[in-house]
């Protein structure tokens, strides 16, 4: 809910109980949807969601996400959302690891 096209503020979602964050989602998400929206309406959604999923979860949640986001097949509806972004990638740190060993043998 800090993304921008949910209304950039977070802080109301915060600030309920368990019970009353479910009725706040459904409410929210229906008033989102119940109009209809469009391409890129959703694939601001989905760029949202994905950025959310990846800073926000430490868990197999991401690739559920992935699996979702993929299955929506966001090239139709030209949309570039990276949905893979929702995954956490040790490679950046494996790079980082790799490097100051490297540098650290050579001077």
């Amino acid at each position: 809910f800090g993304c921008e096209i949910w209304g950039g503020d977070r802080n109301a979602f915060l600030k309920l109980g368990p019970e009353e964050r479910y009725e706040f989602l459904l409410d929210t998400k229906a008033d989102m949807y119940g109009s209809g929206i469009t391409q890129e309406q959703r694939c601001t959604l989905d760029k949202c969601h994905s950025y959310c999923m990846r800073a926000s979860l430490d868990s197999c949640r991401e690739a559920q996400w992935r699996q979702d986001c993929l299955a929506g097949n966001p090239l139709l509806y030209d949309c570039d959302v990276d949905c893979d972004s929702a995954n956490r990638s040790v490679l950046p740190g494996a790079l980082t690891a790799l490097t100051l060993i490297v540098l650290k043998t050579i001077f």
